[in-house]
């Protein structure tokens, strides 16, 4: 028996994931300050988190596989923009906790870790579209 495309799968499978990710991220956060992991691999990591959310609220099969990850990856390089011309302060945000997740801080290399980061988020993708072209080419039961 083949196995269907299931959206409540799907949502209790990222939501799941993004759980725990976002459990690591807040770790990471909390536990080191200004080393390679606080600074690299929150970035590497905060993608993989933001798919897992994306595809947690809609589901559905994806008809271009790359279009949530290059959306995702866009969004991410315009934060890091914004960070640069500084917006939190533009903004007059005071916040600490709404600061940390605006982000006062423009990296460069940050670009290349979003990047990073978003390049396992086509796996899913790649596979949901197979799926979904196998189950439009097979013959109906």
């Amino acid at each position: 028996m083949k196995a269907s495309y299931s959206p409540a799968r799907i949502r209790i499978s990222m939501g799941l994931a993004a759980c725990i990710l976002f459990g690591i991220e807040i770790t990471i956060a909390l536990t080191h300050h200004g080393d390679w992991i606080r600074n690299s691999l929150g970035d590497i990591l905060v993608m993989p988190l933001l798919y897992s959310i994306a595809r947690c609220i809609s589901p559905r099969k994806p008809q271009y596989g790359w279009m949530l990850p290059l959306g995702l990856l866009v969004f991410s390089f315009l934060v890091e923009g914004l960070q640069g011309i500084r917006i939190a302060d533009i903004l007059n945000i005071t916040n600490p906790i709404l600061r940390t997740m605006i982000g006062t801080t423009f990296v460069p290399t940050d670009f290349l870790y979003y990047t990073i980061g978003i390049l396992p988020t086509f796996i899913p993708e790649y596979f949901l579209r197979k799926k979904r072209q196998c189950e439009i080419v097979s013959p109906v039961e």
